[in-house]
């Protein structure tokens, strides 16, 4: 089969789309990490462990979806790039329309520590009394500290990685790949068509292999929403 320019545009096309759903995916994770969840582990013995697993987790993931967004939008241009120039040699009629090859720069996520002393703790509000009964008393005997994490933040954290993990871009990435790579399948030009899908077979075996591939990220923000909403929350309040 002779593949023409419409179907480098398609799957320029389709990278590119897939390139948009991943930044809309994990565009809510990252604004909500920057502006409203600095701090909310606390600092306490435990609480300060817990925060650094979870600062690296969030950081990697997040990275690891902004780099493949990056890979497909710059590989959507190159196919467009291959498109038009078949297009143009072959005198294609109707002829291919000038593509958008513009293409996007190395990005490195940068986010905010999880693990400070700024939190109001679990509804302490200062007096022991209110604050985790038996478990209070029990948690500063081991650790000599109240945990002071902000249990609002938590919560909203819990709740944001969950829409995450339950976003179809992030558990059918490596899928759409494959799919792209699936419109050249037939291409009489073996070695152009090696070409095309030996690059995109090495981003989808890049990604299996990476630390932080796509089909681990549902695992991975599933891990962080189980371990948010195992987070110690209050016991009920008691007045005295």
């Amino acid at each position: 089969m002779i593949v023409d320019w419409e179907t480098y545009y398609t799957a320029g096309t389709k990278c590119r789309e897939l390139a948009v759903s991943l930044r809309a995916a994990d565009k809510p994770v990252h604004e909500a990490a920057e502006a409203q969840w600095s701090g909310m582990a606390g600092d306490a013995p435990g609480c300060m462990q817990w925060g650094q697993a979870y600062d690296e987790a969030a950081r990697g993931t997040l990275q690891a979806c902004a780099s493949l967004a990056n890979a497909l939008t710059n590989y959507g241009a190159v196919l467009y790039a291959q498109g038009y120039n078949w297009g143009i040699t072959n005198k294609s009629s109707p002829p291919p329309p000038q593509p958008d090859i513009s293409q996007v720069g190395e990005y490195k996520v940068a986010l905010p520590n999880s693990t400070h002393g700024t939190g109001i703790g679990f509804g302490d509000n200062g007096g022991a009394k209110e604050f985790f009964d038996d478990l209070f008393r029990k948690v500063v005997k081991s650790f000599g500290r109240i945990p002071n994490g902000d249990a609002d933040k938590l919560q909203k954290a819990y709740n944001t990685w969950t829409a995450f993990a339950d976003n179809s871009a992030i558990s059918e990435t490596l899928y759409r790949i494959m799919l792209i790579s699936d419109l050249f399948i037939d291409m009489d030009d073996s070695s152009h068509r090696y070409e095309i899908q030996h690059r995109l077979n090495d981003l989808h075996t890049a990604l299996k292999l990476s630390h932080w591939p796509p089909d681990a990220w549902l695992r991975r923000s599933t891990t962080i929403t189980k371990q948010l909403r195992h987070w110690p929350q209050p016991a009920p309040t008691r007045s005295i």
